[in-house]
């Protein structure tokens, strides 16, 4: 640029003047901003002594930074043009001598040279910076040395809200954790091959509602709860009774040379496998020779024998019965049923499966467990109680004795031992709902006769004991000499439906959350 030009003069000063409108409109546009986050700083901290707010300081740099950013953005909406910064010029005494000078720049005039001569000279007199201020006017620059002090003072006040803010934002946290658990718990039910529309519907039906519940909860032990209450209910579907019984029946059909094509099939738990060999099971036995009948009807009868689960027992021993008959229509209809009653003990493993990992996932936070097995644990001491009870009935049936312990000793709950409700251990860390499922073989639980689920005809009557009158005796009078007395169940199934009940009544009822613990305790340790 050459300054001894006429326009090369006059486009030095424009461009002067240009940058000095920038700068004083970016320190307006600043001030103006750093009003508006003082202002919003007041603002929050007002309501963070009235609403919980985590963080308030926080939460204001993040918006006073945003203030500040939009205020130096918007400076690129007030940039001045260069005919804007020459009428700015000529308002300065210069007569629109600026602004027709650059209007002639392209054009020839008589009266352009000494145009130019006079608006140079002119410029020269005009001080533009004295003209444009660089700070802000002086009630801009009050408003911010009042929002300052005003702000100073609202830091200074109390914060009675502070930990209610923490807690609520620690819940939230947690509450946010738990829903993306129960997420993947929803994708690995949906995406699981081996569960039946029926079965996922049910598990995602659960996991919904469990959602919602923690969407309701109002603290991290209402969440704890919510995910324990599930994982309770999901503990109590799982069957391994099915899945402990379709390996039996594999190893006891592996015996039988006619049988261990399909002892193979099972093995592979592949349902399109095992379906092809019953249905070549079909085909054998109408060629099977008298002897080999009576090895493979023994081979059934074994097998039923060492079942607990009662479809497959009947489908077998249907097996057995109609190969006696001779009659083939009744055969294949007995293979039908024994094919459709593997299909549903390899369907229960799945939903078995299935079952143990959204168990897996809805484990609640370790640490958070932790710090209520310790807040439950506080002030336990050692104290052994043993109580005892007896009862005798009279009739046929058996008499049942209740006893209650009690313990002392301690300033909260002791241990005992007792023959009817005995003490609880300790509560640790979590309940018997928030127990993973082993990795390992399966714990054989002794079989109980449970009287309840009498399968004959008759009348049922109860018997009150001898024995401090608390014993009593179920009796079940009947004239069909094939009545079913009841049957063995694994000790753990029963346990399993005392202690559902149990739970189930708790929720009902208003307890306190030491008691809650112990009651957990108390069942998972008969599960042990």
């Amino acid at each position: 640029m050459n300054l001894n030009k006429p326009y090369g003069k006059i486009s030095y000063v424009l461009r002067k003047a240009r940058n000095r409108i920038i700068l004083s409109i970016t320190l307006r546009n600043v001030t103006a901003g750093l009003c508006t986050a003082l202002a919003a700083g007041i603002i929050l901290e007002l309501l963070s002594r009235l609403i919980p707010i985590y963080r308030v300081y926080v939460l204001w740099g993040y918006a006073g930074a945003g203030v500040f950013l939009l205020s130096l953005l918007s400076v690129f909406l007030f940039l001045p043009k260069k005919k804007a910064v020459a009428r700015l010029l000529d308002s300065f005494g210069l007569q629109e001598r600026v602004i027709t000078s650059l209007e002639l720049e392209k054009e020839d005039s008589e009266y352009k040279e000494l145009l130019l001569e006079d608006t140079v000279s002119k410029l020269d007199t005009v001080d533009y910076r004295e003209r444009i201020k660089l700070l802000p006017n002086k009630k801009l620059l009050a408003a911010v040395i009042f929002l300052t002090l005003a702000f100073g003072a609202t830091v200074l006040l109390p914060q009675p809200l502070l930990e209610e803010a923490r807690q609520d934002h620690e819940l939230n946290t947690y509450k946010k954790e738990q829903k993306k658990k129960v997420e993947k718990a929803e994708k690995e039910v949906e995406k699981n091959t081996g569960l039946t529309d029926v079965q996922k519907k049910d598990l995602l039906d659960k996991l919904e509602a469990l959602k919602q519940e923690l969407k309701k909860s109002q603290d991290t032990r209402a969440a704890d709860k919510a995910l324990e209450k599930l994982a309770k209910k999901l503990e109590q579907n799982i069957d391994k009774t099915k899945e402990a019984d379709l390996k039996n029946l594999a190893e006891k059909l592996a015996g039988n040379k006619t049988a261990q094509a399909l002892a193979g099939a099972l093995k592979s738990e592949k349902t399109e496998e095992i379906g092809k060999e019953f249905e070549n099971l079909k085909n054998k036995l109408k060629s099977m020779s008298a002897a080999e009948k009576n090895d493979f009807k023994d081979t059934l009868s074994k097998a039923a024998d060492s079942l607990g689960d009662s479809e497959l027992k009947d489908s077998l021993n249907g097996l057995g019965g109609a190969l006696n008959s001779g009659d083939e229509n009744a055969v294949n209809k007995s293979v039908d049923k024994l094919n459709g009653a593997v299909n549903d003990s390899l369907s229960q493993k799945n939903m078995n499966n299935a079952l143990a990992q959204a168990q897996n996932d809805l484990q609640p936070n370790a640490v958070n467990a932790q710090n209520q097995g310790q807040n439950s644990g506080q002030g336990q001491g050692a104290a052994q109680g043993q109580g005892q009870g007896s009862g005798q009935g009279q009739g046929s049936g058996q008499g049942q004795g209740a006893g209650q312990g009690k313990g002392a000793g301690g300033s909260s709950a002791g241990s005992g031992t007792g023959n009817g409700d005995g003490g609880v251990t300790p509560y640790g860390q979590g309940g018997i709902a928030n127990k993973a499922p082993s990795a390992g073989q399966e714990k054989e639980y002794e079989k109980v006769f449970t009287p309840s689920r009498l399968g004959g005809q008759g009348e049922t009557s109860v018997i009150t004991g001898k024995g401090n009158n608390n014993g009593k005796s179920e009796t079940t009078i009947t004239n069909n000499a094939d009545a079913s007395l009841g049957e063995l169940m694994p000790y753990n199934q029963v346990v399993g439906q005392y202690s559902e009940r149990a739970m189930e009544s708790m929720d009902n009822s208003s307890i306190p959350g030491g008691m809650e613990d112990i009651i957990k305790n108390y069942f998972a340790s008969l599960q042990d």
